[in-house]
């Protein structure tokens, strides 16, 4: 929950960054400087720890967005297949979380599920292709 939490501010940040233009290397700074900050921080200040997470998302969405907006600019349809792979590999680790028994069998069963999937979206990448 959450590493949703930081991904929704991070994407968040970033579609702000496209909107207004707002980013660069002052936010890069300040997301290695609050990354710093949260691994320096005791595991039992779990608030704090989660504050800067969370603004270390932000930052770094916003040091992103250059990068977004050039992607948008060249393909807006790579967006989407980023967001949808990111989607589909996260989906497969989460139900490998939920199905495995032991340990090396959730590396093993996410890794071999996400492999597959993004075979199978090949396929069908390819087979598309074929028909125009």
């Amino acid at each position: 929950m959450t590493l949703c939490c930081a991904l929704v501010a991070s994407a968040f940040r970033a579609y702000l960054h496209i909107i207004w233009n707002i980013g660069g290397y002052l936010t890069t700074f300040a997301c290695i400087g609050a990354i710093i900050w949260l691994h320096s921080t005791p595991p039992c200040q779990e608030q704090k720890r989660v504050s800067l997470l969370m603004a270390s998302a932000v930052f770094e969405g916003a040091s992103i967005g250059p990068l977004i907006n050039l992607a948008i600019q060249i393909d807006p349809s790579v967006l989407v297949a980023a967001f949808v792979g990111t989607a589909l590999a996260s989906a497969c680790f989460s139900g490998a979380v939920m199905l495995a028994r032991g340990r090396e069998y959730l590396y093993l069963g996410g890794l071999l599920s996400s492999g597959v999937s993004m075979l199978l979206w090949l396929h069908f990448a390819t087979s598309s292709l074929r028909w125009r």
